[in-house]
């Protein structure tokens, strides 16, 4: 077994006497009625030889060579995209337990146009760019056409320009659209993929995997940077990647920082105003799409400790789908 965790840790195999491995322990995952709940703790140990030891007695699983493969592949990869040159701190996500199920066959086998809930990552792949930083501001022409689709704002009008952090907040299809023109073809792409909308979470036995695909036309790269084509995600998915987002906001990366403020920014005076608590932090984004109301936020906003998605059938994001996240925001807050 040395030999095998040396080279999931090491691939020149050298002898390691010990390393850190810290785990993002998903601890919760809480389904009701169209909805999901993500809680996340951190768990440190000495070695990753405690590590195998200690999720296999929680799985109640035997140290075989299929289960060390599969733990020493995630350790290798998440070493090797940090770029660590000296000392081992790798982070591997996992699931270690379910605590409700109802409609769950839902959240994972449903694919659906997920509409501006993808507006964070877009904004990621814009600042990516260099095409939108803190500076950059954009008067909203309120109508918009993309091809055969009408799709103008509908949050309150502003005469001033509004910078990044306010067209989240808004959700202002105008300024995610034309900055989008400006992309490089893969980004938006690569954006979509890296936050795993078109793998599976692992988090259930059975799930369908979600479709990104690269736009070909202009018209086809604007629909795609507000979720209303070229991608279908489970609402599984959907919960996962923005779980990746909350805990790059806990551990205070600066590349998230904006996209903090725009969610906070929705729950406090933008789109997602319903889904405000009582007390506590809210971040958000809500999604309205032809078919579907989205709701995807965290809380508390600064330092996030659960994730709640909320899916409707009929009816819209900021006005039906915000309330019920709120409801459950009350209760665990």
């Amino acid at each position: 077994m040395g030999r095998f965790l040396r080279r999931g840790c090491d691939p020149r195999w050298r002898p390691i006497p010990k390393c850190e491995l810290r785990v993002s322990v998903q601890t919760a995952l809480e389904v009701r009625v169209g909805f999901l709940a993500v809680g996340d703790r951190q768990v440190h140990v000495d070695s990753i030889h405690a590590v195998l030891v200690k999720w296999a007695g929680r799985k109640h699983l035997v140290l075989t060579p299929a289960v060390l493969a599969n733990l020493a592949s995630l350790i290798a990869e998440a070493l090797a995209a940090r770029k660590r040159p000296q000392g081992f701190l790798a982070e591997v996500q996992r699931c270690c337990r379910i605590l409700g199920g109802r409609r769950l066959d839902m959240a994972a086998r449903r694919l659906l146009h997920p509409g501006s809930t993808m507006k964070p990552f877009t904004l990621l792949a814009l600042e990516g760019a260099g095409i939108v930083n803190a500076s950059t501001a954009l008067r909203c022409a309120r109508t918009l056409q993309v091809g055969s689709r009408r799709l103008d704002c509908v949050h309150v009008p502003i005469p001033e320009p509004i910078d990044r952090i306010a067209a989240l907040a808004y959700s202002c299809n105008s300024f995610f659209v034309r900055m989008a023109e400006h992309l490089p073809p893969d980004a938006l792409y690569q954006s979509f993929v890296e936050f795993g909308l078109n793998t599976r979470t692992r988090l259930v036995a059975s799930e369908e995997i979600g479709v990104i695909r690269k736009p070909a036309t202009p018209d086809a790269l604007g629909l795609m940077a507000i979720g209303e084509a070229g991608i279908e995600t489970t609402p599984l998915a959907l919960a996962a990647a923005y779980r990746r987002l909350a805990l790059g906001i806990s551990k205070r990366d600066s590349q998230f920082a904006a996209i903090r403020e725009g969610m906070e920014g929705a729950v406090s005076f933008g789109t997602a105003q319903l889904a405000k608590p009582v007390k506590g932090s809210v971040a958000g984004k809500t999604g309205t799409t032809a078919t579907h109301g989205w709701f995807v936020g965290f809380a508390p906003a600064t330092d996030p400790k659960i994730v709640v998605m909320v899916l409707l059938d009929k009816g819209g994001g900021g006005s039906d789908a915000a309330p019920a996240a709120r409801r459950i925001f009350e209760t665990y807050l």
